[in-house]
């Protein structure tokens, strides 16, 4: 009689364990996707009830964790994140999530000891190699990033951000002189359009992302500047616009208004200061049209000071009477006390 019992016991909960667990695989699958996609919320939603049916999931764990990084949601991804490496401790994947964690906060030597045991684990895990490279990126070291990403997309040749982190690390090489992406003077100009070749790269890749519009406007500044520095007149970054002063009959223009740009909460959390450089195309009708970051910050910063940029007014150049277009490099500063 009581095996009777179990037998109908079996019969009734087996099927429900089972549809369960296929539908915390299904969720966990979908939600992944979303995640790869930059879909982030959908990912949150789905991930945390795969989760919930399977709580030994890592991989539903580490794509969660991350999701809640993109959202800015730290404690909930570091949770996350931290159970990942509780489960599988000798998976890189859990110390890839940490290192990503601890660069949001801007926690520099924290996350290089994470993505260095990362790399330690899997040498052949092409995020591991993307992160290094973020941090060498944060740090400066724009040849050490751009080396990373090439790493990374050797392992794996559709890694969208790598792309992403290869054409920053080449832009960011063209507006400085220290930890970059070497050429030589008169090929200079080969970085932006190699950093080019890197975007368009990126966003063929990219499916969908709440930030294609931003990254696309980039793509297209990005072939203005190119092709304004291939001719030989503006191809001296420090001197811009001395061609155009040096002319007869030459006004130089005027800013009249100069936006602030406001300052993001998780720059404010992370308590970040410094400069962002940009290069801006001041046109003859009076309109900010391409601008491109030389010297960013991150954490939304280089965002807003792009949005600020843009609202710029001013006074056109103008040369023998008639309004031309001129290019020039313009910062803003941020201090936090």
């Amino acid at each position: 009689m009581r095996l009777s019992i179990y037998k109908t016991i079996l019969i009734f909960v087996l099927p429900f364990i089972f549809t369960s667990f296929t539908f915390a695989q299904t969720e966990r699958e979908t939600g992944i996707e979303l995640c790869k996609k930059g879909d982030y919320k959908g990912a949150i939603k789905l991930l945390k009830q795969a989760t919930k049916i399977d709580s030994d999931d890592a991989n539903a764990w580490y794509y969660l964790g991350f999701s809640y990084l993109k959202t800015d949601k730290l404690k909930e991804a570091e949770k996350a994140l931290k159970t990942v490496i509780k489960l599988k401790p000798d998976d890189s994947q859990g110390y890839i999530g940490v290192a990503y964690l601890q660069l949001s906060a801007n926690k520099i030597y924290e996350a290089q000891a994470a993505a260095q045991k990362a790399l330690e684990l899997n040498e052949q895990n092409p995020e591991a190699h993307y992160i290094v490279g973020l941090i060498n990126f944060r740090n400066g070291s724009f040849n050490g990033a751009y080396e990373r990403a090439e790493k990374a997309i050797k392992i794996d040749p559709n890694f969208a951000d790598a792309y992403l982190l290869k054409s920053e690390a080449l832009t960011f090489s063209y507006g400085t002189i220290r930890g970059t992406v070497t050429k030589s003077p008169t090929r200079e100009v080969e970085l932006l359009k190699e950093s080019v070749v890197n975007m368009e790269k990126y966003l063929s890749l990219l499916t969908y992302s709440e930030d294609k519009k931003f990254q696309q406007e980039r793509l297209e500044s990005l072939k203005f500047f190119a092709a304004h520095y291939e001719k030989p007149e503006n191809q001296i970054l420090n001197n811009l616009g001395n061609a155009s002063a040096a002319a007869a009959n030459y006004i130089p223009f005027k800013i009249t208004s100069k936006p602030r740009p406001a300052y993001t909460t998780s720059a404010r959390a992370a308590g970040l200061s410094g400069t962002v450089r940009l290069l801006v195309e001041f046109s003859e009708n009076g309109k900010v049209k391409y601008i491109l970051v030389l010297k960013g910050l991150g954490f939304g910063l280089n965002e807003q000071v792009i949005k600020a940029a843009q609202g710029i007014e001013f006074e056109p150049a103008t040369k023998d009477g008639k309004p031309i277009s001129v290019v020039k490099q313009i910062e803003y500063s941020f201090l936090i006390y």
